[in-house]
């Protein structure tokens, strides 16, 4: 995580920064949307438990 944020650093500050920093930029922005997507089915999945449990 601290790449993450040192290689965003550079692109939005010193706009110097490296393939190697959009690779981290991207990893990271992919670890950040597949945790939220992560979270979004297993609330899903809840609350299509909940409505099994009901009928």
């Amino acid at each position: 995580m601290g790449n993450y944020f040192l290689s965003t650093f550079k692109r939005h500050y010193l706009y110097k920064y490296t393939k190697a920093d959009k690779r981290i930029i991207a990893d990271g922005n992919l670890s950040a949307h597949a945790g939220k997507l992560l979270s979004i089915l297993c609330y899903m999945q809840g609350l299509i438990e909940k409505q099994i449990l009901r009928t």
